[in-house]
C-alpha cells in the first residue's frame, strides 16, 4: 500500500480506495522477481520503463503464474505482490472482508506521511 500511496496527489486523493486482505493459498503459483534482474536505477522515482517489461512478459505468460512478487522500491525488506486474474490459479485466492473503506482525510494523512526525497540511484 506504502508503494501506491507514495504516488498519490494528497489534494487530490481518489474517494474509493478500499482497505482489504486475501488468503493466498501455498499452491497457487507464483514467481519472485530477483534485484538483480533489475535495472540498476529501477528504485528511481521515475520508474524506467524497463520495469513495464516484468509486468509485461508476466501478464502475457498468465498461463505459468498467477501472482508475481517484486520487490519494493521503498522497503528494502518488503515486497509487492500482483495477482493475475487471468490466471486459473487466482480463482483460489479467497478475498476477506473489506477491513475499512479509506476516507480522503485517512488518505491525505497517508501520502503526506510518505513524502520523502526521491530515491535515485542513477547519476
Amino acid at each position: 500500500m506504502l508503494e501506491y500511496f507514495v504516488h498519490l496527489d494528497k489534494d487530490d486523493p481518489p474517494d474509493d480506495l478500499v482497505w482489504a486482505t486475501a488468503d493466498i493459498p501455498e499452491n497457487v503459483s507464483r514467481e519472485r522477481v530477483r534485484i538483480n534482474r533489475l535495472p540498476v536505477n529501477w528504485r528511481d522515482f521515475v520508474a524506467p520503463s524497463q520495469l513495464a517489461r516484468f509486468v509485461d512478459q508476466f501478464v502475457n505468460r498468465a498461463e505459468r503464474r498467477s501472482i508475481l512478487i517484486v520487490p519494493s522500491a521503498l522497503a528494502s525488506r518488503e515486497n509487492n505482490w500482483l495477482i493475475n486474474p487471468a490466471h486459473g490459479d487466482s480463482r483460489r485466492i479467497v478475498p476477506r472482508a473489506r477491513v475499512a473503506q479509506l476516507r480522503s482525510a485517512d488518505v491525505r494523512e497517508a501520502v503526506s506521511a510518505t513524502e520523502t526525497p526521491p530515491v535515485r540511484t542513477s547519476p
